[in-house]
């Protein structure tokens, strides 16, 4: 796929794979939305990704609140015109055994592996309809298929 220009938003994109993500999707002439909810870590790498793609942005939140995740696209689209690709990374671990947990705990780990997936693509779609296109990416892990000891709740979402 040629990225030159196409928007990309990428949730999780402040560590880890999101970062590196950002970096090789600015590299390849991508404009990067970067989210996540750490402000500095986010001003960082937007500054390295704009040497590469000078449009490159961030918002700052918590995708595990329905109205920050699709105010997200909305947002992406009012700033840089379009939603050429979602990029749903955003994760969270737990590290806690099964019955160290709450309900409370797995509602927020679902909310933010799970559920901002839902709420960013549902809100996605629409526009990429209207745009004649666009591409979802949902980035899982292989602790789907060999849950880590005290993961069961992210192994599950």
């Amino acid at each position: 796929m040629n990225l030159r220009d196409k928007v990309v938003l990428l949730t999780g994109a402040s560590s880890g794979i999101g970062r590196d993500a950002a970096l090789a999707l600015a590299a390849r002439g991508a404009v990067v939305m970067a989210l996540a909810p750490r402000e500095e870590r986010l001003r960082s790498l937007v500054a390295e990704c704009s040497a590469l793609s000078p449009r490159s942005d961030f918002l700052c939140g918590d995708l595990g609140t329905r109205a920050f995740a699709e105010h997200c696209v909305d947002e992406t689209r009012r700033r840089l015109g379009r939603v050429d690709v979602l990029v749903n990374n955003a994760g969270m671990p737990l590290h806690k055994q099964i019955y160290h947990t709450s309900v409370e705990d797995a509602q927020r780990v679902m909310d933010v592996n799970f559920m901002s997936c839902v709420w960013t693509t549902f809100a996605a779609i629409p526009l990429m309809l209207e745009q004649g296109g666009g591409a979802i990416v949902n980035v899982s892990s292989f602790a789907a298929l060999v849950t880590p000891p005290r993961e069961s709740l992210y192994a599950a979402s």
